[in-house]
């Protein structure tokens, strides 16, 4: 190899346009293992930025379905209190007197006799 030879090919290897041998199998290598890192590296925030999204999407289904329990829950409630009223309604004394009365033919006495053999002693009014 002469002079002319020897200085291009340092001024190849210098600046890196003309790699050949040992040297270019490092360089592959590095940039091999580099190339590595650097995929691993957007692995890992695809992975991140999906799982992101995911948990997202499963946390606006769970806040649907939260919405959709409310209105049951409202639902119920409003039945149940117009059941309570209902039970309310059946139960009044008023009204029961007035079936007892009306539909089965009983009569409320005029005075009640409480524990006693003289009918006069313990005598109330049961009506006004």
């Amino acid at each position: 190899m002469d002079s002319n030879e020897y200085a291009g090919s340092q001024y190849w290897e210098s600046t890196g346009t003309m790699l050949t041998g040992r040297l270019a199998g490092q360089k592959s290598a590095v940039y091999a293992r580099r190339f590595r890192r650097v995929l691993e590296f957007i692995c890992v925030i695809a992975m991140l930025v999906g799982s992101s999204y995911l948990i997202n999407g499963l946390m606006i289904q769970e806040e649907y379905h939260m919405a959709g329990l409310r209105t049951e829950i409202m639902s119920l409630e409003r039945e149940n209190d117009t059941d309570r009223m209902e039970v309310a309604r059946l139960e009044a004394p008023a009204r029961i007197e007035e079936i007892a009365e009306q539909d089965l033919g009983m009569v409320v006495p005029g005075k009640a006799v409480f524990g006693s053999a003289d009918q006069t002693a313990h005598a109330q009014t049961v009506r006004d």
